[in-house]
């Protein structure tokens, strides 16, 4: 597979380049790699169809086979995502923006100027477009029920691309339920196949060879060529949220002023691709020339690297390492700083020639960082730490930390200091933003080694032409070219165009409080690491309202599905969407597939049913439990099953145990002063460890996170059982509530229920002698209470000192209910009513599965 070097140079050459950020895949949604399953399949192996879609007009229903329908019992997702709910288009401001079930749609090609015109026809409301480019079927129907859902965005103007058109075809049919509300999909593709029917080396007609990720390639050619032809872009990854009218916010005071705003990637000034606004952007003004030029030159790398390859050893060697090492966004961020600068230069290069010490010289430096240095915008944040080492401080920066004064309804839903309890019930009447003046730059003819000196091949490929002819084909005014002097004074007289940062942190002292850090932007947008995992995403719990957009962005946790999990843990996941992709209500759990690439193509063949659930009751394990405790209880929960071939329900983690706290949290606890409540913001849970969820904040509940790999939860095989199985605490609580509402429904009750993450509602009795959950009257038949030999629970119910259990024992005793086998998608629940340490005595076979569980999943190595 190609992506592996190209993956390993990103982390030998772009991760120790502190100079200009972390520019990794692990902080962007990862796209599927080439020959990884997909509803598309691996494009390389599909024949040529020389009319993939039924027709190039506005989307119609397709009349090709669809996944099943949910159970009409199946509970939705949670608070936000609910059909019924507020669409956070309405939350502030007069909802002006709300376009769900107000566009045409689209499903066709994009490669064409005629064909983007009628796809931005048909999606466009009020000349404003949200672009996303996805390979994952099921990350890519989450991002469009975040956008487009009634309990969502409720934004209908969302334009998905996708690698083939299967993959829309596919995503269309699973959103048709909701189709009424929200409007017909728009979902577009690029040719990944000549006019011969032979497959482009990268998937793209514009990539001679693979760079960076693909998929972002084909969002940012979709957005550079829709701003060049005037529409407003929201350019979003996958795993972006909405959590009130981002155009309220945007187009008022002081964000209107501003034609390209982007998230930053680390705290000083390099861009995140996965979050950028354009608007009143001129197609020849310096915002179209940084979309365009970012592209422009992984292009030309990609065709041809010779002129690089000629001056380094290095880079000759391996010129498709080199080539896939481009990312979009650090080729974003360098324009832009070209752009900030007013002059080309090539800050790549020294990228490229990191690890060639001899070309680097020949650039006149004595080693990269000087490079950098040299090439490099010049930035000083407000305590005075230099973010970029420039010479000539006197020099004014190109970058400032600016104050705005906010309007008056906007300053009430803003806050920039997040992590201080309190502070954002106030409304902020001054902003900062981090701002800079972008102009048209140009080379004067000059290309000094230096900036990078002139690192392409100066006849251009096909490719490249091609690349520039699409832009052509628009029709409209383009920039002037920087490489032809005769263009150099149009250069100059291009008007500038405003850029901004969103969510900057910077550490400043904030009255008597001390230093705090300041998150500016943040009430527009920010990510999860520096805001949405103190609970401010978690509105179903009533934190201020002081964000437009989230971000999940990399750096959640140390585990696996860390997006999906805090997605779903603050109520922002669509569990409906999930089960008609999968077939069944009862396969939208990370259990139900044998890998995380199975699961993310959504593929129905892969998924297998839970069988049966082991679980601890309410109130077996003490609230109270050291870590150890904790894990010695989940270790003995996960042996028992095995020993029954079950899947193991993780408990969660006690959100007020001392080791979940931060350190300063643990420290002001041990000098007794009152435990902090329980509401966001949540800054002394140590959220690195633990991801809170829970229907209030009475019922608040930890995920721990050493608990989340992949090898904790799936077996690594369809069918069989060479690993363990396992639920994640959130998803369990999820299956107890779908329980409950299939239990209401059938005996016409009601109990509503709207979050993913409610309470366990079973506590069964303490006896050790066979019998059936009875507690609320849940599927009877299908829930028993474990007989465990000898073994006594406690006064209490619950156990500090969790005892063993013979295998024997186990499956001795407990005969009847193993048994037990149902039909659909009920599951049999078999419950421990006291801790388990571990299972004594398994058979051959048993033990290899746990011994082989052990080794997969670091949660249960932790003791």
């Amino acid at each position: 597979m190609r992506a592996s070097p190209l993956l390993l140079l990103l982390g030998a050459v772009l991760l120790g380049t502190a100079l200009y950020g972390a520019y990794t895949p692990a902080n962007r949604p990862r796209p599927r790699p080439a020959g990884s399953p997909s509803a598309g399949g691996d494009t390389a192996s599909q024949p040529p169809r020389p009319n993939p879609y039924p027709t190039l007009q506005p989307a119609k229903q397709l009349q090709s086979p669809r996944p099943a329908d949910p159970q009409p019992s199946e509970p939705h997702s949670n608070h936000h995502l609910s059909h019924g709910r507020v669409p956070a288009c309405r939350r502030h401001g007069d909802g002006a923006y709300c376009s769900a079930g107000l566009t045409r749609g689209y499903l066709g090609p994009l490669d064409t100027a005629a064909q983007l015109r009628a796809a931005l026809s048909a999606t466009a409301y009020r000349n404003e477009l949200i672009v996303f480019s996805d390979t994952r079927i099921a990350d890519a129907a989450q991002a469009l029920s975040r956008l487009r859902g009634g309990g969502g965005g409720g934004y209908g103007h969302v334009l998905c691309v996708m690698p083939e058109p299967g993959d829309c075809s596919r995503l269309d049919r699973a959103l048709t339920p909701w189709a009424p509300q929200q409007g017909p999909l728009s979902c577009g593709t690029y040719a990944t196949r000549d006019e011969s029917g032979e497959p482009y080396p990268s998937g793209f007609r514009y990539l001679a060879r693979p760079s960076g990720m693909v998929a972002w390639w084909r969002k940012w050619f979709t957005v550079a060529r829709s701003v060049a032809l005037g529409y407003g872009v929201l350019a979003v990854d996958s795993d972006v949220l909405v959590l009130s009218d981002w155009y309220w916010r945007a187009k008022q005071e002081p964000l209107r002023g501003f034609s390209m705003i982007s998230q930053s990637e680390t705290p000083t000034i390099h861009i995140n691709g996965g979050f950028s606004y354009f608007q009143n952007a001129s197609s020849a003004g310096p915002v179209s020339w940084v979309l365009f030029e970012a592209m422009h030159r992984a292009v030309r790398w990609a065709e041809d690297m010779g002129a690089l390859a000629n001056i380094s050893a290095v880079i000759a060697s391996n010129q498709d390492a080199y080539v896939g090492a481009n990312d979009d966004q650090m080729e974003l961020t360098f324009c832009m700083w070209n752009a900030v600068m007013g002059q080309i230069r090539f800050p790549e290069v020294s990228v490229f020639l990191r690890d060639d010490h001899p070309a680097i010289r020949r650039l006149n430096v004595t080693d990269y960082r000087m490079f950098m240095d040299r090439n490099s915008p010049r930035f000083t944040t407000r305590s005075g730490l230099r973010a970029t080492v420039r010479p000539a401080q006197q020099r004014q920066d190109h970058f400032q930390d600016q104050e705005f004064a906010l309007p008056a309804p906007l300053a009430a839903h803003a806050c920039e200091f997040l992590e201080a309890p309190g502070n954002c019930s106030q409304p902020l009447a001054r902003a900062t933003l981090r701002t800079a003046q972008l102009r048209m730059p140009h080379s004067g003819g000059r290309w000094p080694p230096e900036r990078g000196g002139y690192p392409f091949n100066r006849t251009p490929g096909p490719a490249t032409l091609a690349y520039r002819q699409a832009f052509r084909d628009l029709g409209v005014p383009l920039p002037p070219d920087p490489e032809d002097p005769a263009q150099e004074a149009a250069a100059r007289a291009t008007r500038p165009e405003a850029f901004a940062f969103l969510a900057t942190v910077v550490a400043v002292k904030h009255g008597n409080r001390g230093m705090l850090r300041r998150h500016s932007g943040a009430w527009a947008e920010s990510t999860y690491d520096r805001v949405g995992r103190y609970g401010y995403w978690h509105t179903h719990l009533g934190p201020p309202p002081v964000q437009a957009m989230g971000h999940m962005h990399g750096r959640i946790y140390d585990g696996d599905f860390q997006k999906q999990t805090a997605l779903q843990a603050s109520g922002h996941w669509d569990w409906r969407l999930t089960a008609r992709l999968a077939n069944s209500s009862a396969r939208v759990y990370h259990a139900t597939f044998p890998t995380w690439a199975a699961e993310l193509a959504a593929d129905p063949s892969a998924g297998s049913d839970l069988g049966r659930v082991v679980a601890y009751a309410a109130g077996a394990i003490g609230p109270g439990l050291t870590q150890a405790q904790y894990l010695s209880a989940a270790r003995g929960l996960a042996q028992v099953a095995v020993a029954l071939g079950a899947v193991a329900a993780w408990p969660p983690a006690p959100c007020d145990a001392e080791w979940v706290l931060t350190a300063a949290a643990l420290e002001a606890r041990r000098a007794g002063q009152p435990a902090p409540r329980l509401a966001p913001p949540w800054v002394h849970l140590d959220t690195t460890r633990v991801v809170p969820f829970g229907e209030s904040l009475e019922t608040l509940q930890c995920e721990w996170a050493d608990l989340t790999w992949e090898g904790c939860l799936m077996n690594g095989t369809q069918g069989g059982q060479a690993s363990g199985r396992a639920l994640l605490a959130l998803e369990w609580a999820h299956m107890r509530r779908r329980s409950r509402r299939r239990h209401d429904a059938s005996s016409g009750s009601g109990g509503e229920h709207s979050h993913n993450a409610s309470a366990l509602l079973h506590n069964p009795s303490s006896s050790s002698g066979p019998h059936l959950a009875s507690a609320h009257g849940l599927e009877h038949s299908l829930e028993t209470t474990l007989m465990l030999g000898e073994v006594s629970p406690s006064a209490s119910g619950a156990s500090s000192s969790p005892a063993a259990v013979s295998a024997s024992s186990l499956l001795a005793l407990n005969a009847a209910a193993l048994a037990l086998r149902v039909v659909g998608d009920a599951v049999p629940v078999l419950w421990l009513d006291r801790a388990v340490s571990r299972v004594e005595g398994m058979g051959e076979a048993e033990a290899r599965v746990w011994s082989t569980w052990q080794d997969r999943c670091k949660g249960l190595r932790d003791i």
